[in-house]
């Protein structure tokens, strides 16, 4: 039987003794010529039993997500070896298969090697190579805290309204801070924080007697920021607001502070809209911000501005719920933001 394929190799190296979720060694192959893929400069007339690691090159340092390819040639089991361990056997066959493998990460040099048998399990190829692996990066997605739907909530801006000011925003000692257009304050009152024209940052202080009614109920006083240091608007506990980072969560569900993982925003394009956007985002996120309308199952996104949530209203529309991780290893950039 004569076959030519590929295996592809995503390494995802761990502990056997503790196993998250992504601590996996993902192992695929696909024959060409039914798939019709590229059999990237492989030789359709080879007649001999063959293997050959394509990539990496022997000795190479790699990371925990570099990429194997393998080329094998009229071979009909396969072997899959790390440091002389068998670690899986497949029938080759033409059609696309994924199998998943465990290698250990408290090793750094590992000798992987392929093995090719023949019908009459006679070892007829082999192909080794030595692989260094870097310090591994901790790619967990976290534990699932549950089913949880989304909203979004932004910084008002006095600049988008017209129209007579007629109302003071009064700070804690009632003190005036501002005189605005009603329908700003009404945004202000709905979104927590809030941008003046002249640059100046508002962000809710506390419910308070002086305060003129908000238009969702109760009297509200709000405190000025350092603009510079706050530029968005601050969360709970002081922390500044981040477009695109922050949540808004019930700290009975998720604690102040936490990192959180959303897998269906990890890969989501985010346009440049307004100054802020243009990147991929990776699904991290910070709880640094609650709400009084945000309970149980129910997150906030901070969008940034208006016209951003506008578009995400678009594509991940209020309402839509998703599964929400805590203590994600590959968002552990963020616990020092």
């Amino acid at each position: 039987m004569k076959y030519s394929i590929f295996f592809l190799l995503f390494p995802l190296l761990t502990s056997c003794m503790n196993l998250p979720e992504t601590s996996f060694l993902e192992f695929c192959y696909f024959h060409p010529a039914s798939t019709g893929t590229d059999p990237y400069y492989i030789p359709d007339d080879l007649d001999i039993p063959y293997i050959k690691i394509i990539a990496p090159f022997d000795n190479d340092f790699i990371d925990e997500n570099y990429p194997f390819l393998v080329g094998a040639w009229n071979i009909h089991r396969l072997e899959f070896y790390d440091n002389d361990s068998l670690v899986k056997s497949i029938i080759v066959s033409d059609t696309y298969n994924e199998y998943t493998l465990i290698l250990d990460s408290r090793i750094e040099t590992h000798y992987l090697e392929f093995r090719g048998f023949d019908e009459h399990n006679d070892l007829i190829a082999s192909s080794s190579i030595k692989i260094n692996v870097m310090p591994g990066i901790d790619l967990s997605r976290g534990m699932i805290v549950g089913d949880m739907w989304i909203s979004y909530y932004y910084i008002g801006e006095e600049a988008r309204f017209r129209g007579e000011k007629d109302i003071f925003i009064t700070d804690m000692q009632c003190i005036p801070l501002a005189e605005v257009n009603w329908d700003f304050l009404a945004e202000l009152c709905m979104e927590g924080s809030g941008r003046l024209n002249d640059g100046s940052i508002l962000n809710y202080g506390s419910r308070c007697k002086c305060g003129f009614p908000c238009p969702w109920g109760g009297n509200i006083c709000y405190v000025e920021l350092d603009k510079v240091k706050y530029p968005w608007g601050a969360g709970s506990r002081k922390k500044s607001l981040v477009p695109l980072r922050t949540l808004a969560v019930d700290n009975n569900v998720i604690p102040h502070g936490t990192i959180v993982y959303i897998e269906e925003w990890d890969g989501v394009a985010i346009p440049d809209i307004g100054g802020i956007g243009n990147f991929i985002h990776d699904g991290c996120f910070r709880a640094d911000d609650i709400g009084g309308w945000i309970k149980n199952d129910h997150f906030d996104f901070f969008s940034g501005t208006k016209e951003m949530w506008l578009y995400f209203e678009k594509i991940i529309p209020t309402k839509k719920r998703m599964t929400v991780r805590i203590d994600a290893g590959r968002c552990s950039y963020l616990k020092n933001d």
